[in-house]
């Protein structure tokens, strides 16, 4: 496994973590965001769908559970936050095997509840942690 460090000033300063992660996309589709509350996963992930030339962005998916995006790059993504989840059954009524099937993007916020369903070697893990209000550090795990 590999991992890379980044420390940031400013959640919103998140440049560099978006071109690791934009890069990775040539190998990898599934991207887990572990962090608290607050911590700026639902930012990173808009970032990164703004780099990838998505138009329209839905804030984070908590209640909806799963937005879909359309990336004229790349096609398809989705963005689930699974913080709601109880079981691994409740993803498998949501669809989780059919969106996992389709081999597009998927980020993943709160993936915890997936653990035993995610496979480590087709995964990329990026950890936030908060440093101070504002700053954080990244790591991203491969």
């Amino acid at each position: 496994m590999v991992s890379k460090e980044f420390l940031i000033e400013h959640i919103d300063q998140n440049e560099q973590i978006v071109e690791e992660i934009i890069s990775l996309l040539k190998k990898f589709k599934i991207f887990t965001f572990q962090a608290e509350m607050g911590a700026g996963k639902t930012t990173l992930i808009h970032s990164i769908l703004k780099c990838l030339k998505v138009q329209h962005f839905d804030g984070s998916p908590t209640y909806s559970i799963i937005n879909e995006y359309v990336s004229p790059e790349r096609g398809k993504i989705y963005h689930l936050d699974l913080f709601r989840l109880n079981s691994i059954k409740e993803a498998y009524d949501i669809g989780i095997e059919e969106i996992f099937s389709e081999k597009n993007i998927i980020f993943i916020e709160w993936p915890e509840i997936l653990s035993s369903f995610l496979k480590d070697e087709n995964v990329v893990h990026v950890f936030i942690n908060v440093i101070e209000s504002k700053s954080r550090k990244f790591e991203i795990v491969f």
